[in-house]
């Protein structure tokens, strides 16, 4: 029951392994999560990486094993879409990767 979530406002950690998640939608608000491990799960649509931009503390999130994590532009995305991100499943994001990322994003728009 992710309603029972709501009460933990301190929790830094937040382990949900092959739990057979296909949505991200309970998992806010968390204000001081950091670190975050949903691989192995299903969860599949892009979009679903949205939710977890209300996460304004989140440093470490792996979404390995989800059907989403083989989709093109999924690293990319993530790293666009969650800027306080610093590794996604366990590769730390560089400047580098980061800057060219935004190169991406930025010509994308155009």
């Amino acid at each position: 029951d992710f309603g029972s979530l709501l009460a933990l406002v301190n929790l830094r950690e937040l382990r949900l392994e092959e739990n057979g998640l296909k949505s991200l939608s309970n998992l806010v608000p968390l204000p001081r999560l950091q670190a975050l491990h949903l691989g192995a799960n299903r969860v599949g649509d892009m979009a679903e990486m949205d939710k977890l931009a209300p996460l304004p503390c989140i440093l470490d999130l792996t979404l390995s094993n989800n059907p989403l994590a083989r989709k093109q532009l999924y690293r990319a995305t993530a790293i666009q879409k969650l800027p306080t991100l610093r590794i996604l499943d366990n590769k730390e994001i560089t400047i580098e990767e980061r800057e060219r990322v935004d190169v991406l994003f930025a010509m994308d728009s155009r």
